[in-house]
């Protein structure tokens, strides 16, 4: 137990531990009113220390002090140390004064207070274990709060990325405020967008011009774009728990913008043409069946699609589109077909020309007869790796044939070019298509001579059709055109060629038309074109040839009357040419 100041100092240690088991608590201080006077009056009793003794203190002084010590209770670690070292200084003081029974009962006190000390140790000892508990206690609590805090957080992390894997997987498929538990725990959503919102953001995010084009509200952008969110069809189809076999997908959406895009921008919308086109004001679409209105734009009058409802076809020719062919077209990936010839339509320079070439998986390609305009022909065409057949004829393109348009078009079998102001000849890489067969470049004002038939021989392309007529090609006809074996149609009339019919057109026994006329051409009718026993068109007036038409054509059953003339009279005769000498 500690010890406690005591009354009496006659009573033994016997009586003095008694009472303080009975009165005073071990972890607490002494009873005041049973222990008597506190520490501090005991401390003020104590005479100072003595400067001129040799050892610092008295033997009467030593005495007091022992008793003080022995008969107080030393009230923190402080108290202890001191009491310590005052037992200590007066050992030293008792062995100066062995003599003096002062020293005897400070010894004596000393041996009491070792005691006490010894019990104040055991009774300290529990004291401290416990607070050692707690002190663990205390730092395992802190480290399990520490690490709850850590979980917290990490928790708080990953959410938005949970959030965010909804939100850029499939606009058209976010719930509206639902939670699937199969997806794991909730995570409370950052913002719910509504059908409309959502078909907002999507075709915003798809928009060609960023955006900006819908700062305009009477772009036909914004009315398509208003036409399509409020669309009740793409709005209840929209959601994500609309069943999966009639959702629309964000391709659906988008392509149903692109198509109200084109809607908007080419009925009924003028232009600098319009009024030579239509021959006054800009008329409607002569069809525009379902549009606008159908569940389906499969529906659509002129669309074509796949069975998985994407749109690969766009056939509109001779149905008075106006405006201008838009851009947006581009957003239908699987687009394969656009054929919208003959039509009022407006396309100028690079902006309304170069985007035809960012569409990879077309195959058909027709805008002739329209109004596009354009130096050359876009060098973007290029990129139409998938490309069979290309018609631009009949437009305002005008100017140099460049031979990177037609560079790695391997899959192109048919190209019309006809009806536009070209100047240049022929690009190499156009004539060495591996898979052409249809050239057509009538009235395109292309110059040259027909000497490539020479100089590429072996590797021309597999021409079956190759018309040059009404251009300014001179010289004359190489002899290696009858090394084209599958040529069937050959027109070079209205030129500047001269020299005679090479005989070696007689090898090309498949050869069903020819058209000549309007030439400087001279000699005779060769013989050997009799063996062409195919042929049904063989036009050869307004030249300047001699001699008789070979009695062996006469017998070409398959040459028709109307179809068959050449120069009648003093310089050329014809048994068989049925009266038709000339037109």
């Amino acid at each position: 137990s500690i010890l406690c100041p005591v009354r009496n100092m006659t009573e033994t240690n016997e009586q003095q531990q008694q009472q303080q088991q009975e009165h005073c608590d071990p972890f607490s201080n002494c009873d005041f009113d049973f222990c008597g006077k506190g520490r501090k009056d005991v401390d003020d009793s104590i005479a100072p220390v003595d400067s001129n003794s040799r050892y610092g203190t008295s033997a009467d002084e030593a005495d007091l002090k022992v008793q003080t010590v022995v008969t107080n209770e030393p009230e923190s670690t402080d108290d202890l140390e001191e009491a310590t070292s005052t037992v200590a200084s007066v050992s030293v003081a008792g062995k100066s004064y062995q003599e003096d029974e002062t020293v005897e009962s400070a010894a004596k006190n000393t041996d009491a207070y070792s005691q006490s000390q010894d019990t104040y140790d055991e009774q300290e000892e529990p004291m401290k274990e416990g607070k050692s508990n707690l002190r663990r206690n205390r730092i395992i609590i802190v480290i399990c709060l520490i690490v709850f805090i850590a979980i917290v957080i990490v928790g708080a992390a990953l959410a938005p990325r949970g959030a965010k894997k909804d939100t850029t997987a499939s606009l058209s498929e976010i719930s509206d405020g639902k939670n699937d538990a199969s997806d794991g725990p909730t995570v409370p959503p950052v913002e719910v967008l509504s059908p409309e919102g959502k078909v907002d953001q999507l075709i915003r995010l798809e928009a060609i011009f960023g955006g900006e084009e819908f700062n305009d509200k009477d772009s036909y952008q914004k009315k398509a774009l208003d036409w399509v969110i409020s669309d009740s069809i793409v709005q209840r189809r929209s959601l994500a728990d609309t069943p999966s076999n009639v959702r629309w997908t964000d391709e659906q959406i988008v392509q149903r913008y692109a198509l109200a895009s084109f809607y908007y921008s080419t009925y009924s919308v003028p232009h600098n043409y319009t009024e030579e086109f239509f021959g006054g004001d800009v008329k409607p679409w002569v069809n525009n069946s379902n549009w606008m209105e159908r569940d389906s734009e499969c529906e659509w009058f002129g669309i074509d699609c796949d069975d998985d409802g994407h749109v690969t076809g766009i056939n509109m020719h001779d149905n008075h589109l106006s405006g201008s062919l838009p851009r947006e077209i581009t957003l239908m990936k699987l687009l394969e077909l656009l054929d919208v010839p003959n039509n009022g339509l407006y396309n100028s320079g690079e902006d309304g020309n170069d985007w035809l070439g960012d569409m990879a998986e077309m195959k058909y390609l027709s805008f002739a007869e329209n109004y596009f305009d354009y130096y050359g022909i876009p060098t973007t065409f290029s990129k139409l790796t998938n490309l069979r057949e290309l018609d631009c004829s009949y437009t305002l393109y005008y100017g140099p044939l460049k031979e990177e348009v037609f560079q790695g078009l391997d899959e192109l079998e048919y190209v019309v070019l006809s009806g536009n102001q070209y100047d240049g000849p022929l690009p190499t890489s156009l004539l060495t298509l591996p898979a052409l067969e249809n050239l057509y470049a009538s009235h395109t004002s292309v110059t040259g001579s027909l000497d490539f038939l020479t100089d590429l021989k072996g590797k021309i392309a597999p021409l079956t059709e190759f018309w040059l007529d009404e251009n300014s090609i001179e010289g004359s006809i190489p002899v290696a055109i009858g090394s084209m074996e599958g040529l069937l149609s050959f027109s070079a009339a209205y030129n500047q060629l001269s020299g005679p019919i090479p005989t070696e057109l007689g090898q090309l026994t498949d050869m069903k038309q020819i058209w000549l006329y309007n030439n400087d051409l001279t000699g005779t009718v060769p013989t050997e074109l009799s063996s062409l026993t195919k042929l049904e068109m063989f036009l050869a007036m307004n030249n300047t040839l001699t001699g008789s038409v070979p009695d062996g054509m006469c017998g070409i059953e398959s040459l028709e009357d109307d179809w068959f003339v050449v120069d009648c009279g003093l310089d050329v005769t014809c048994d068989c040419c049925r009266g038709n000498c000339s037109f």
